[in-house]
């Protein structure tokens, strides 16, 4: 992705003067032979120089969400959304069209998405490559969500930390066989994500055994999280915590539990993640890793905003704050 600076590396020529040339600053002052090392060094390195939107034009804003089997509804995605819509109100800009990653697959969706005029999109999933060079043909001005690339703007929190603190919880509190129940990001496999990482090295500094049986993948899929969970709890040495990918899976678990006449936290102890409002409802209450959803769309526009109105290169990764709220589906040690 060539950069303005990338142009004035190549020409010669400072970044000033260039941006005042693609603006047609008729104040500016500048040879013809200078114009020509601009043009030539543009041409050279396919720049597409990012204008200003004219004052009282609205900005054009996509938004690409995970897939999850809630499709449109998942209460995580859709809260960071309404992050990403509240502070567009303030910007003079609108959410104008919003696709699940897999929807983008489909080569007749991929460009309808595109046809739309976007002047930047903001990505909660990791896509693959080939669907990205798309996208990047029309648009510039990309800001992901909780993907790391260092090549992209990005603005989440760190899994890895965030996912030791959740294990560390369970085992200073006592636990000792502790389950996960969760999934991957897309294009990523689920032994290499970051949670799987952290879930491993807690477990090692804990000198406790890995068990991958008790690691288990059901791929954000609500159906499929209560039928491999029930199974989980049904063998004859099952787990005396669970580590739940997310609050929505944490709920399923626990009407598992309910089912099977398991108590929370008596017999299996239980923490979510991402810290949904409802999650204070369950019965128990539950314990989870709070995430700021809603901040995370606010920032992740902020950030695209500028990308947008400013002709800049600065590659940045913002990380949000994370910490775990303790409720009731936890037995604390010592009580």
């Amino acid at each position: 992705m060539s950069t303005i600076r990338d142009v004035s590396n190549l020409s010669g020529v400072s970044i000033a003067t260039i941006s005042r040339y693609l603006r047609n600053d008729n104040s500016l002052k500048i040879k013809e032979e200078t114009k020509e090392k601009i043009d030539s060094a543009i041409k050279e390195l396919n720049y597409i120089y990012k204008s200003k939107k004219a004052v009282g034009q609205k900005m054009r804003i996509g938004v690409v969400l995970a897939y999850t089997s809630q499709k449109y509804s998942d209460p995580f995605f859709s809260t960071i959304l309404t992050g990403i819509e509240d502070e567009c109100e303030k910007f003079n800009a609108s959410v104008i069209s919003v696709y699940q990653c897999i929807d983008l697959e489909k080569p007749e969706l991929l460009t309808q998405f595109c046809s739309q005029n976007l002047d930047g999109i903001i990505i909660m999933e990791n896509i693959n490559k080939s669907t990205l060079s798309v996208l990047e043909k029309h648009t510039k001005n990309i800001v992901f969500v909780d993907q790391y690339n260092p090549s992209y703007n990005n603005v989440g929190i760190d899994h890895f930390s965030a996912c030791k603190k959740v294990m560390n919880c369970f085992i200073e509190n006592g636990y000792k066989r502790i389950a996960y129940v969760g999934g991957a990001v897309q294009n990523v496999n689920f032994d290499d994500s970051y949670r799987t990482i952290a879930y491993r090295e807690s477990l090692r500094r804990a000198h406790i055994e890995y068990d991958e049986s008790i690691y288990i993948n059901c791929d954000w899929n609500i159906d499929l999280c209560a039928k491999l969970t029930k199974e989980l709890l049904l063998t004859k040495n099952r787990p005396d915590a669970i580590f739940a990918g997310s609050d929505t899976i944490a709920s399923v678990i626990l009407g598992v539990l309910h089912e099977l006449n398991l108590k929370c936290p008596d017999d299996i102890g239980l923490i979510g993640f991402n810290g949904l409002a409802i999650s204070s409802h369950y019965a128990p209450a539950l314990t989870t890793l709070s995430v700021p959803m809603y901040e995370i769309g606010r920032i992740a526009f902020q950030r695209l905003h500028q990308l947008i109105t400013k002709d800049e290169d600065t590659t940045i990764s913002i990380n949000l704050p994370t910490e775990i709220t303790i409720r009731n589906s936890i037995k604390l040690k010592g009580e």
